[in-house]
């Protein structure tokens, strides 16, 4: 994600895809949310979590017009179509330097936060990383979770969200995302369909 100007002191930002995990009604939703806390001296606070949803599909209409993704009146901690499985904080000393990471609360197996969490150093495009593992000593189990995870990204639900002292816009829609093969990371990086959200602010 990239904003149009630096980013000042108490200016947020959250960007989110949300996809299907399998053939049942499972969806998983990757955020991530980071506050400017002091830009001056390169300070910034990057929040990566994981939620989880299987009343139905994620929609636009499950957040607040122009609110936070995370705290709106409806939203990803408020109301019940939500549940937090993961969430990790990392703090940026610098612009430019990844965050270092703290203590996942709540920690989940195979969810972990890596390297490349930062906002770089023109304080205006945030990277976010995020990895998810699980053995399988299966083959073709583990393929079919691959090829599930792949088609549901096809037509994922992503979001960006801004606030500054001028302005708070939010915007979510569904987007179609390539995933090439052997590359699921692709899911939680976002790539050029949330780029292309992101260009409305």
């Amino acid at each position: 994600m990239k904003t149009s100007a630096e980013l000042a002191a108490g200016d947020s930002a959250e960007m989110f895809i949300c996809y299907s995990k399998n053939a049942t009604n499972s969806f998983e939703c990757i955020v991530s949310s980071l506050v400017a806390t002091n830009p001056t001296n390169g300070t910034f606070t990057l929040v990566v979590s994981a939620y989880i949803k299987t009343s139905a599909k994620p929609a636009s209409s499950n957040f607040t017009t122009d609110k936070s993704f995370i705290s709106g009146t409806t939203g990803f901690n408020t109301g019940s179509s939500y549940s937090k499985r993961y969430s990790q904080t990392g703090a940026q000393s610098s612009a430019g330097s990844n965050a270092a990471a703290g203590t996942s609360s709540p920690a989940f197996t195979g969810y972990s936060y890596p390297g490349g969490n930062k906002v770089n150093s023109d304080k205006k495009t945030i990277n976010s990383s995020f990895t998810y593992s699980k053995a399988q000593t299966d083959a073709m189990a583990a393929k079919a979770i691959m090829d599930a995870m792949k088609t549901g990204a096809a037509s994922s639900l992503q979001g960006v969200y801004l606030k500054t002292t001028a302005s708070e816009k939010a915007r979510a829609s569904n987007l179609q995302m390539i995933v090439s093969a052997g590359a699921l990371s692709q899911v939680a990086a976002v790539g050029a369909a949330i780029a292309a959200l992101a260009m409305a602010f």
